[in-house]
């Protein structure tokens, strides 16, 4: 996490920001949550959106993804989307169309890019 820290926004030379990142994680349950934690706070100064997917509800992964109204302040912004593919939050795998996929992968972007730019992650 130590070479995160110096390339950050407030590191960075004033002129055109890097273009996003976004991430698509399939995981289990990390095996150091604090940690895990610890990097997802990091990584919301910089123009990563990071996407979870799961087969089940992770309560863990559902704690990241609303950690802004459980810590609010916690991270600058909210940097996660987790998407769980159980029929509760979006249709089991072996039902969903590739349009609700889609629709499930792109949710949350319109809000991170607004938010990320208007916390000077992202340039316009």
């Amino acid at each position: 996490m130590s070479g995160l820290a110096d390339s950050g926004p407030a590191a960075q030379q004033p002129g055109p920001k890097p273009a996003p990142a976004r991430t698509i994680s399939l995981v289990k349950d990390p095996n150091d949550r604090s940690q895990a934690t610890k990097l997802v706070i990091e990584l919301a100064r910089y123009p990563v959106q990071i996407k979870f997917l799961a087969i089940r509800e992770v309560d863990y992964l559902a704690e990241l993804d609303d950690l802004e109204e459980r810590h609010p302040g916690r991270r600058l912004l909210d940097n996660v989307d987790a998407k769980f593919f159980d029929g509760t939050d979006c249709p089991p795998l072996t039902e969903i169309s590739d349009l609700q996929f889609a629709e499930a992968m792109a949710d949350e972007i319109d809000t991170w890019v607004r938010d990320a730019t208007a916390k000077g992650i992202m340039s316009a």
